[in-house]
């Protein structure tokens, strides 16, 4: 049973608000960054694995949502001060950047518990390898990636 059939089943779960909370935040984001986001949240192979994943191997959200719940986190965190800030700061930017910092954990962490590092997360790390993924969702026109030819992964030479 995957978590959307789990969190039907019951009326109200902290995964429903999990995924209200990030609706909200996601409707706030615009365009050109919307288009990205959008990218991103449309491909099935990446957002199951990101509403699954953890957001740390035994620290932190170390449970299945747990990247889940600390993006949202991080999102809110992102945007809260902005009306006391000095100068103007794009907002949308800031969600954006708080949906993707930690993308990379989808690749770099096992699926299951107990989790652990893979060998791309020990060789890579999770930045890497999420500004990898970011960057495939940037291009419409991709070549295989070398490390996992099935995804596209780099802009096809002109």
């Amino acid at each position: 049973m995957d978590l959307v059939e789990q969190s039907r089943q019951n009326e109200s779960t902290p995964l429903d608000n999990d995924f209200a909370r990030l609706a909200d935040l996601i409707r706030q984001i615009q365009v050109p960054y919307r288009e990205l986001v959008e990218r991103a949240i449309n491909d099935p192979s990446c957002w199951t694995r990101f509403c699954r994943a953890p957001a740390s191997t035994d620290h932190h959200h170390a449970h299945v949502g747990g990247l889940l719940r600390h993006t949202i986190e991080v999102m809110e965190f992102g945007i809260k001060p902005l009306p006391l800030l000095p100068v103007k700061v794009n907002p949308s930017l800031l969600l954006t950047a708080g949906l993707f910092h930690d993308l990379g954990k989808i690749d770099a962490y096992t699926e299951h518990a107990p989790y652990a590092l893979t060998p791309l997360g020990k060789a890579w790390g999770h930045q890497v390898l999420g500004l990898r993924g970011t960057s495939c969702r940037c291009w419409s026109t991709l070549r295989p990636c070398p490390l996992r030819p099935e995804v596209g992964c780099f802009p096809r030479s002109a």
